[in-house]
This record gives C-alpha cells, sequence and structure tokens, in this order.
C-alpha cells in the first residue's frame, strides 16, 4: 500500500510541478491579453493536470495459472504465517509525507482560529458583521455560508462610498465561489508540502484571485476607482490570510492592485481569446499527461516469476509478471486446494518485493512478503497448527 502510494505521490509531485510552472510563465501574458480574470482561470490547469496524473491507467486483466499439473500434494490444514515483511525505503518516506501533510494541516487550522479569535463578538447588522477589534477584517469569513466581517472602527475609517465597494468586493468573492477555492488550495499545500514551488504558485494564485475580483467589482463602479484605491491604502497590512478568508487587507502588493484599477476593460473578443487559450491548454496538458502515464505503464518494469514448493516435485515454468499487477496461481491437491495472488514490485534498481496473499480452502488469508535481489531466491515457510513447518514456497524474480 505504501509503495502504490508513494508512486503516485510522486507521479503527481512530477505532474503538478510542470503545471505550475506553466501557468507561472503565462499568468501575466493572459492577464495583458484577456485581463485578470483569464489569469485567474489559467490556476483550473493544475487540479486538472494532477486529475489526469491520479486516473489509473487501463491495464491488462491479472494472470490466472493452473498448477495443479506441476505440484503434487503438500499435506492439509494450515496455520498463521511466520515471516516479517521487510519495510522499503518508501514506506518510510510516506509516513514522513503523512507526518508533514498533518502538520501542515494544523498549522492552517491554528492560524483559522487565531483569526477568528482577533475578530472577537460579532454583531450582525444589515448583513455585515462587525468585529470587537479593529486588527482584523474586512474580510469574507467561512467556507460554506461565508459573512462579510469588518472591523469595529469600519465605519469611521472608511468614507460611505468606500465601504459600499468593500463590501461589494467581498460580496463578490463570495458569489464567484472564492472560498471553495481557497479551500482546495489549503488541501494541496498540504499534501505537497514539501515541494516550495507549490506554495510560490499558492501566494500567486491568491494574488489573481484578488485581481480577478477587484477587476469584476470595478466592473460595476468603475467611476469610482479613486475611492476603491483609497480604501487600499487605509487598510493596514496583515499576515498571510487563512484558508477559509478572503481578506481585503492582505499581504498582495497593494501598488500592483492599484495599477490594475486604472486598465480599461478588456474586449470581449479579447476575452473570449482568453478562455479558449485556457481551454486549449488544459485540454492539451491533460491529453499530454494521460498519454505519459500511458506509455509509463506500457514500459514498466517486467519480471519472471519462478515459484516453487520445496516439499513438491519441481519447479513452475518461468511466469511472466509486471511491476504491480497481479499474478493468480491456483491449483488443487486431494484434500485441499489453494489460491495465491502474487505482486512483484520494483523496490531498487536490483531488488524486488514480493507480495504473496494466500488463500487456502478453510478461507485463512497468509500475506507474507521477500524483499529479493535479482536471480536470489527467497524461502516463506508456513506452519501448520502442531507449530512445524506445513508448506515452503521458494520464489525467485528475474528480469523479464
Amino acid at each position: 500500500m505504501e509503495s502504490k502510494l508513494f508512486d503516485l505521490l510522486l507521479r503527481l509531485t512530477f505532474a503538478g510541478s510542470a503545471a505550475m510552472m506553466l501557468v507561472l510563465l503565462l499568468r501575466r501574458p493572459l492577464r495583458r491579453l484577456a485581463g485578470a480574470q483569464a489569469a485567474y482561470l489559467c490556476w483550473l490547469v493544475v487540479p486538472l493536470v494532477l486529475l489526469a496524473a491520479a486516473l489509473p491507467v487501463r491495464m491488462a486483466p491479472a494472470l490466472a495459472v493452473d498448477l495443479t499439473p506441476v505440484l503434487r500434494a503438500t499435506g492439509a490444514g494450515i496455520g498463521a504465517a511466520a515471516t516479517a515483511q521487510a519495510l522499503q525505503w518508501s514506506d518510510w518516506a510516506v509516513r514522513l509525507w503523512a507526518c508533514g501533510a498533518l502538520a501542515t494541516l494544523l498549522i492552517m487550522v491554528l492560524a483559522q482560529r487565531s483569526f477568528v479569535r482577533a475578530l472577537g463578538e460579532l454583531v450582525e447588522r444589515a448583513g455585515i458583521h462587525t468585529a470587537s477589534g479593529t486588527g482584523a477584517g474586512p474580510a469574507l469569513l467561512g467556507l460554506w455560508r461565508p459573512i462579510v466581517v469588518v472591523p469595529a472602527d469600519f465605519h469611521e475609517r472608511y468614507s460611505q462610498a468606500e465601504q459600499a465597494l468593500i463590501v461589494a468586493h467581498e460580496q463578490m468573492h463570495a458569489a464567484r465561489g472564492d472560498p471553495a477555492a481557497n479551500a482546495l488550495l489549503a488541501l494541496l499545500r498540504c499534501a505537497f508540502w514539501f515541494n516550495p514551488l507549490m506554495h510560490v504558485a499558492a501566494a500567486r494564485c491568491r494574488f489573481d484571485q484578488e485581481l480577478a475580483c477587484d477587476a469584476a467589482v470595478m466592473g460595476h463602479h468603475g467611476a469610482h476607482s479613486q475611492a476603491y484605491a483609497s480604501a487600499m491604502l487605509k487598510t493596514q497590512t496583515a499576515s498571510a490570510p487563512a484558508f477559509a478568508t478572503c481578506n481585503w487587507q492582505s499581504c498582495h502588493p497593494l501598488k500592483e492592485r492599484i495599477m490594475q484599477l486604472k486598465l480599461t476593460t478588456r474586449s470581449t473578443a479579447r476575452r473570449r481569446a482568453g478562455h479558449l487559450i485556457i481551454a486549449m491548454l488544459a485540454s492539451a496538458s491533460m491529453l499530454g499527461t494521460a498519454t505519459v502515464r500511458a506509455e509509463t505503464a506500457k514500459s514498466a518494469d517486467t519480471y519472471g516469476l519462478t515459484v516453487k514448493f520445496a516439499d513438491g516435485d519441481g519447479t513452475t515454468s518461468v511466469l511472466p509478471v509486471t511491476a504491480g499487477e497481479d499474478l493468480s496461481l491456483n491449483w488443487k491437491q486431494p484434500g485441499s486446494g489453494w489460491k495465491g495472488v502474487f505482486r512483484v514490485d520494483r523496490a531498487s534498481a536490483d531488488t524486488v518485493m514480493v507480495r504473496m496473499k494466500i488463500t487456502p480452502e478453510n478461507g485463512d488469508v497468509i500475506a507474507p512478503s521477500l524483499l529479493l535481489k535479482l536471480g536470489e531466491a527467497g524461502t516463506v515457510a508456513v506452519s501448520g497448527k502442531d507449530g512445524k513447518p506445513d508448506l515452503k514456497i521458494g520464489v525467485t524474480v528475474n528480469r523479464g
């Protein structure tokens, strides 16, 4: 399980990093061509590529082999397996990743709680919630039912025009579903906490989100750009926003946000051209990712698996198996029947992990594993009820 999760994480890291680098290169040209909304929409390419990289590739069905002609009776009755599974280094890497993801999530939750506590008691009036302190807000708070929160000195600090624009900005965040986008962004940061590029991309994405929201508000209140800029300047700069919060005051560069307010609205043709470019980019990225996944699956490591029962009368023929795929071996004997599923996973350049699941007719499941060097034989001993070895399985894996 850990080996498959490690492979998936590695695959998603490479695919996601390539997608983020592409978006980081294209976001500014797209903003100049089609506006801030196009630059923000371009970030959809990243989760779409991750989805394409995570989808399983259709594999050939597991091979089933009947070993009855090759093996003779080995006795009835089986007890518990008496082998220990060797841990691969990838198992430890997965556990380290899980600890880091949980720690990152905990930090985000604590930051969110700290922000909420700084607001103090909220008083609602006309759909606007006023905090008891002046150190936090204006902001859109919450994920499922977001609310607009303003500081205690909101009416004294800002003019009526500025107040209306601030509320319109936060309501625009809610209408566009930005809190859900921020939650997804937070989950990606937790999952890829070890990748510095993810944290850089997250900051740029939040910035593009603010620019897109500013542009949407200016689309309805374009004549009040000076009041909008004044409201930005009156708001103190805060630390990085909490994941379930859309802050009016933020760590985003105010100079660039104010300069964007002066830009004229892009024509319909340019906006459509930008959306077409994003659609083509997303389609090409997903198709390219899926193609690479398919080619990788085709070129996966193949091995020759040899199974020998020490109490039997010989060795099976060499059976082809692809890394990560199941090979089912079924045989019957006088008085008992057995089913075995073998899977070979690549551990390093010259070692493999052979995982077995043996099920006798009585329904007991035995799941031993062997860490083997290619070409060297390993043995799994299965003891019976009397504690004596009842069955010995010899396994050898060679390069296919």
